[in-house]
């Protein structure tokens, strides 16, 4: 597919650090959205020795880190991690006292919420750090597009995969009341008896086979406040109509009731039985084709934010 954008290869020089140089296929998280950008044939890409990214970790338990590159002479960062740090706990002081970071101007944040509106306020008027929303990454050994939902009887009313934290144990109590509807792996098999402590005890092919015998793709909110959910890649790639209890935050159009089902209360649930998925499979397609599809994160980094790179 060729892609079309208003901004030359020789005309988008690319700094990144030497790790990224050699394609690794075990990249997570940031890296992994980081190395589909490098990697993308877009950039003049120049590979140097970056320090990594060190946080106050005794401040902040368990704070991801910053995946920083340069692009046209501008410090960006991914920050890939669920909740508000490392972005929000960044500070002037901080940033004064570690010299590459001193003139980070950009950060794109793939759990990007509102509810941070000061915070992101705070780092552009205090450190002249701009906060951007950006794309979810899908898990790392995920093979996409291995089949096409078809609008069909399908063995169970919706698909759930994701581990039962305190925010999901009412949606998954109302599951637990339909067990000839719903398939839920993690804790639960499709008759709610716990023979599966862990997605990864699924194989992948019984995976793909759920999938295609499920009507919806249900997508619980996550930890973070923005709460995007790596099934939301997964389940579009192949044109699963999605279905979600949380409104996500991206530079492109995703509305709820018109690119996903949106269910607000657990008793929703019920409006998979009778919403006409079709609908919702035709965006959920499209969603993967313009967006969701990892091969396309710096085509879309480009179309959305070039400007900033072109000044």
């Amino acid at each position: 597919m060729k892609l079309k954008l208003n901004y030359d290869k020789q005309t988008m020089k690319l700094q990144v650090s030497n790790a990224y140089e050699k394609y690794n296929p075990k990249f997570i998280w940031g890296n992994f959205l980081l190395q589909h950008i490098v990697h993308s044939g877009l950039f003049e890409v120049e590979y140097q020795q970056f320090p990594r990214f060190k946080n106050d970790v005794n401040a902040i338990p368990r704070c991801g880190e910053l995946k920083t590159f340069i692009l046209n002479g501008n410090m960006c960062a991914i920050d890939a991690w669920d909740f508000s740090h490392p972005a929000c706990h960044l500070t002037k002081e901080f940033l004064s006292n570690n010299s590459f970071y001193k003139d980070l101007k950009y950060i794109f944040k793939t759990q990007y919420s509102e509810l941070h509106a000061a915070q992101y306020k705070r780092l552009k008027e205090e450190c002249g750090i701009t906060v951007f929303p950006f794309f979810i990454f899908p898990r790392h050994h995920f093979e996409h597009c291995q089949f096409k939902w078809q609008n069909q009887d399908h063995k169970h009313l919706a698909f759930f995969s994701g581990r039962i934290w305190k925010n999901r144990k009412a949606w998954h109590r109302h599951m637990l009341d339909q067990p000839e509807s719903f398939f839920s792996i993690n804790h639960a098999s499709s008759n709610y008896e716990i023979v599966h402590k862990s997605s990864n005890s699924v194989s992948e092919d019984n995976y793909i086979s759920l999938m295609k015998n499920s009507k919806w793709g249900l997508i619980l909110k996550g930890k973070g406040e923005c709460g995007k959910n790596r099934r939301e890649v997964e389940y579009s790639s192949c044109g699963i109509p999605l279905a979600l209890n949380y409104k996500p935050k991206y530079p492109f159009e995703f509305e709820p009731n018109k690119h996903y089902l949106y269910l607000e209360k657990p008793s929703d649930l019920e409006k998979l039985k009778t919403v006409d998925p079709k609908p919702y499979a035709e965006s959920s397609m499209n969603l993967f084709k313009e967006y969701f599809n990892p091969e396309k994160v710096a085509y879309n980094l480009l179309k959305f934010y070039g400007h900033l790179f072109t000044k």
